[in-house]
């Protein structure tokens, strides 16, 4: 037996190092060509992907190459190094850098580079495919880079060039890198996986090719009537200027869109200057049409209303209508209806309203997305409301949903969608409160504060209460200053979530009556509106006697008007569990006020949650040595499906099983081995010791048919495993 020394000297040293340290699949072939001719090399069967394979098969006559379906890798090969160094600067992306992260190889030929990579699963199924570009001397077209995947292979060292007759090399031996593989990096991965979309743009992006074929998108649609508001609008601002100050980013001759999930600049500026184009997928104006500064302006600046940016551009611009439409037209500023003092215009001058066209259903997905911040709570552009009675821990519950929405983590499992910095204004605690509660959350979630830092601002209000709106002596309600203030901080600091508490102490007007909390609401939603944030309202519900659960899922329970209700897109409700509930469940009397529970009495945009979801309110020793209760979530189905069974004895379920597994693997756990957790089972569920060992095999023994159940607003798989009869059981979770 061959004995493998620290650093390979020969052909066959190097075949064993490949295959026992970074585990690459090999092939052999003749050492005077680049790769094998036998029929059938790429095929699993003929893998020399063992060491005795290697030690039988390979000789020190031949080259070897590694095969990057066997080896879970794949390479960039460059032909022309300048050229791809001026390609991969068109997308702001830096080659060199890309090359030194990976494991470079050298054939000792000029002008040409080589590096291997590890890939992740995403790219398994991916093939191959080269970008060329014509020479500019010859026209012929030549190979610049080929991106190689899948069931091919690389000729590694030692091997012979037969051109050059010199050994290939690393630049640097893996056996000096740590004997691994480096990861692709991110950039290139996208470029493997989505080909189709960046290929054309690579070739394209050739500089010495003038004739380029054009973008074939139509020009945008704007209204006739409003073009020389719109070119001279075009003609005062620069369209890179406007791009960077809307979150794009320059990267060489394109820009990056600030929601790009591949971080490869896709965004070009035609040689007009006036006009460009995106790739991103994630973009608003990637819709396959060109774009312009105007259309910027209207999309940021007024949400996509085109009749209101030319209004507004033409204020901007000092012109009149009579300038560009003819007749005459008061630029005033329009009348909100909580300002009655202000000058009032005739808001429907232009009264058109919208027809059905052939194409709806291109417009619509033209349509961005519903941007939920928490899906089915908080949605940006709208206005949301909880209610609760006093003392279930509303305060608390808003406090901890703004940090899940702030650092992007999802603490109580509602489903956040996206993270954005968050306001919280309280009217009822000042700051040392608020902090107490706040550093409960980070301590019982284990959040370094610095996460928080720019991305959650706090205002008490206490003592001198928050206003959004003011109620004059008349009975008049008009926008109060802070609204106006309000309005501002929020466009400074990109806020996407504002927390009020509680939503009377925001306004001056007589809560019983509609008309005057429909102003205020009013107020709120064209604050939403004109930012595009969420807005989370908390209000008191009405008093519903002794049962704590009766308003549960019940939108008419909040206090005084129902306006607030009617205005909302959603909203939910907070109770803490009561004594029939609990008492079903078996939760003892001391430990019933600890469970509260929320559920959705009313949701507009899309269906309702259903069951309600439950939650535990933790009591957590802060640094001051005060304990604040800080909610997470909690599984109850099982004590329900439990207490809905009428033998004595409970008749177990795999789905049971499955949720009571759930309630006892810890947080972050995808495997446990059953004895870890057995003796909390037996104890829980008060079952002894043979009944426990039963039940843990009553969950599907087969990961791909698992026993799925859902969990708020996600499924988990659950399944067991066994090496053998004897031996111990393994309980596997998996999230979809």
């Amino acid at each position: 037996m061959k004995v493998f020394q620290a650093v390979p000297k020969s052909v066959v040293d190097h075949a064993v190092y490949y295959i026992e340290t970074l585990g690459v699949g090999l092939c052999r072939f003749s050492s005077n060509t680049k790769g094998p001719n036998q029929v059938g090399w790429n095929s699993p069967a003929l893998y020399i992907d063992t060491v005795g394979k290697a030690l039988s098969e390979i000789s020190e006559s031949n080259n070897i190459g590694g095969i990057h379906a066997a080896s879970k890798t794949a390479c960039i090969d460059v032909d022309h190094l300048a050229w791809a160094v001026v390609m991969f600067q068109e997308f702001g992306l830096d080659l060199m850098s890309f090359l030194g992260q990976g494991l470079q190889i050298t054939s000792g030929r000029p002008n040409r580079a080589k590096a291997l990579f590890r890939i992740p699963d995403s790219l398994t199924g991916c093939t191959m495919f080269k970008v060329s570009w014509p020479n500019p001397d010859t026209g012929e077209n030549e190979c610049v880079i080929e991106f190689r995947i899948g069931n091919v292979q690389d000729v590694l060292p030692p091997s012979i060039h037969p051109d050059t007759g010199k050994p290939y090399q690393w630049v640097v031996p893996p056996w000096e890198m740590g004997g691994v593989i480096p990861d692709m990096p991110h950039e290139l991965v996208q470029l493997f996986l989505h080909k189709d979309k960046f290929r054309q743009q690579l070739i394209d992006a050739c500089p010495w090719v003038k004739d380029k074929p054009s973008i074939k998108v139509p020009k945008s649609e704007q209204p006739k009537q409003h073009n020389n508001v719109i070119s001279k609008f075009n003609e005062a601002h620069d369209l890179g200027a406007m791009l960077e100050a809307h979150g794009y980013t320059r990267k060489g001759k394109r820009y990056l869109a600030p929601n790009s999930g591949t971080r490869i600049a896709g965004v070009i500026i035609f040689e007009d200057g006036e006009h460009f184009y995106s790739h991103h997928g994630s973009d608003i104006f990637g819709d396959g049409k060109r774009h312009d500064a105007f259309d910027i302006y209207c999309q940021y600046s007024h949400h996509g209303n085109v009749k209101s940016a030319v209004k507004g551009a033409a204020q901007m611009l000092g012109l009149t209508k009579q300038q560009h439409t003819g007749g005459e037209y008061n630029y005033e500023s329009a009348v909100t209806e909580l300002n009655p003092l202000a000058v009032a215009v005739d808001n429907w001058a232009n009264f058109e309203p919208m027809g059905i066209d052939d194409d709806l259903m291109s417009q619509v997905s033209a349509i961005p997305k519903r941007r939920w911040l928490i899906q089915s709570h908080y949605l940006r552009g709208y206005v949301s409301a909880t209610f609760a009675p006093g003392g279930v821990g509303k305060s608390m519950f808003q406090l901890t949903m703004a940090v899940s929405v702030a650092t992007g983590e999802d603490l109580l499992g509602l489903g956040v969608e996206e993270s954005a910095p968050v306001m919280v204004i309280n009217n009822e605690d000042d700051y040392d409160e608020m902090l107490r509660r706040l550093a409960g959350i980070l301590a019982h979630y284990q959040i370094a504060s610095a996460k928080l830092k720019g991305r959650l601002f706090m205002l008490s209000g206490y003592g001198q209460p928050f206003t959004i709106a003011s109620r004059l002596s008349d009975g008049t309600i008009i926008a109060s200053p802070e609204s106006e203030k309000l309005t501002a901080f929020i466009k400074d600091k990109n806020i996407g979530l504002v927390c009020l508490d509680p939503f009377i102490s925001t306004h001056e007007s007589e809560e019983n009556a509609n008309t005057e909390i429909n102003k205020v609401i009013s107020q709120y939603k064209h604050i939403a509106h004109e930012t595009q944030c969420a807005i989370s309202l908390i209000h008191h519900t009405a008093k519903s006697g002794q049962d704590s659960e009766a308003h549960a899922g019940d939108a008419n329970s909040g206090r005084g008007a129902s306006s607030l209700k009617d205005a909302a897109r959603c909203v939910d409700t907070l109770a803490k569990m009561n004594q029939d509930t609990a008492s079903k469940l078996n939760i003892e009397p001391d430990e019933r006020p600890r469970y509260i529970r929320l559920d959705n009495g009313k949701l507009n945009f899309a269906l309702g949650l259903g069951d309600a979801q439950w939650f535990y309110m933790n009591s957590v020793k802060i640094p001051n040595g005060d304990f604040v209760g800080v909610p997470s979530p909690v599984e109850l189905g099982h004590l329900f499906e439990r207490s809905e069974q009428t033998d004595k004895r409970v008749k177990w379920s795999a789905t049971m099983v499955a949720e009571a597994f759930n309630s006892l693997m810890p947080k972050g756990v995808d495997s446990v081995p059953f004895s870890d957790i057995k003796a909390n089972f037996m104890s829980r569920y008060d079952i002894a010791d043979r009944q426990a060992r039963e039940k843990s095999t009553m969950i599907s023994a087969s990961e791909k048919e698992p026993t799925r159940i859902k969990v708020h607003s996600e499924y988990v798989d659950f399944w067991y495993s066994k090496e053998k009869a004897t031996s111990p059981v393994i309980i596997h979770r998996a999230y979809r």
